[in-house]
């Protein structure tokens, strides 16, 4: 996880990246005594240069993540009371956090963002910016991450779409001038499925969460008490367990405000026996809680491959599962994460494989 700065950064200490996105807010009108929103900024360093000089920074990212050490940064400068967070100050769903802005506030805003990978997500982003008014969203990335796609998606929300000049290998696109009368923005749905913005895989029943589920499944001898899945996503796997264990009580958990969004509606029909949270690493589960942990670990971290991101789930996966406890965690074979599983958990054994996925479980002391 990376950490943020303990400190207000000066231009000439940002990221080239970040650089290039604050020149453009400036070129768009941006000024110091206005508001502000950022939706993703991974470094922070967005943060801590615009919430010293902005009348409001509003943080809007998906990340459960990103937005707790924004607000542990504001805290810590003595600056909260000019934060205003998605999921913490207001409503977790975007669309109606940014109906709570302060009147007048959207308009004197604009949003600053690195351009996320997903197509879907950036359209629930700038779809639910124009419809509050706010003027102008600027995303930038490294050229090789950008597609002619990205400027489609923005100018379905905006009349205008330009792209910047390029700095190094990074470029800007502007959106300004948002379209009328937009419809409030849907989730998709595919059969009991729903996904909305950043959810992983959208709506489509992701095949190693398939796989994860049905092996559990059949290596149970009984229904467990307890399940909790880890990175819940669009609620598929907890859907199917619901499903076929009538008995069994789900902690449903993800770091991703949409990936929530779109469990609950997906659960609804189980709401009675299913917890959905909104946490990083499932720190909201208590310890020794939980008999079985259902994990389908993320490896990609925005554009890049990261095989670490498992280690902190596999950590907090072992602090909430009960003495005896059962993980099963499916994860794409060349990936080799057993002997990690193995540093953590017992017994840890191959329960499937297929030509992309491999299945392993191992149990708790």
């Amino acid at each position: 996880m990376i950490a943020y700065p303990t400190q207000p950064l000066m231009p000439q200490h940002l990221s080239r990246l970040n650089n290039l996105m604050i020149d453009q807010a400036q070129e768009a009108g941006w000024q110091a005594g206005r508001p502000i929103c950022i939706y993703d900024d991974p470094t922070g360093q967005l943060l801590t240069y615009f919430l010293p000089i902005a009348k409001k920074v509003t943080v809007l990212s998906d990340s459960h993540a990103q937005n707790s050490r924004s607000i542990a940064y504001a805290m810590s400068t003595g600056q909260r009371e000019k934060l205003w967070v998605r999921g913490i100050d207001g409503p977790l769903q975007l669309d109606h956090f940014l109906h709570t802005m302060k009147p007048g506030y959207a308009e004197q805003s604009l949003i600053v963002t690195a351009l996320p990978k997903s197509l879907s997500e950036l359209q629930y982003v700038a779809h639910c910016a124009a419809r509050v008014n706010i003027p102008t969203l600027i995303g930038a990335n490294n050229t090789k991450h950008m597609t002619r796609s990205q400027n489609d998606v923005l100018a379905s929300a905006y009349r205008t779409v330009v792209a910047s000049r390029g700095s190094g290998k990074f470029r800007a696109l502007i959106a300004s001038h948002p379209r009328a009368n937009l419809l409030a923005p849907a989730p998709q749905k595919n059969e009991h499925i729903y996904a909305i913005g950043a959810t992983f895989a959208g709506v489509q029943a992701d095949r190693g969460g398939q796989l994860l589920a049905t092996t559990a499944r059949a290596d149970w001898e009984s229904d467990p008490g307890t399940v909790l899945d880890f990175g819940s996503g669009n609620g598929a796997v907890s859907a199917l367990i619901a499903q076929t264990c009538p008995n069994t009580a789900i902690t449903a958990t993800d770091i991703s405000a949409d990936a929530v969004t779109s469990t609950q509606l997906t659960l609804e029909s189980y709401c009675d026996r299913t917890t959905i949270t909104w946490d990083t690493s499932a720190q909201n589960v208590a310890t020794n809680s939980i008999d079985v942990v259902l994990l389908n670990p993320p490896f990609h971290d925005g554009f890049t491959i990261d095989d670490t991101l498992v280690d902190e789930l596999l950590s907090a996966a072992r602090r909430v599962l009960k003495p005896g406890g059962k993980i099963y965690v499916v994860y794409n074979s060349h990936l080799r994460y057993r002997p990690r599983i193995a540093q953590l958990f017992t017994d840890v054994v191959q329960l499937a494989r297929d030509s992309r996925f491999t299945v392993v479980r191992g149990a708790k002391l």
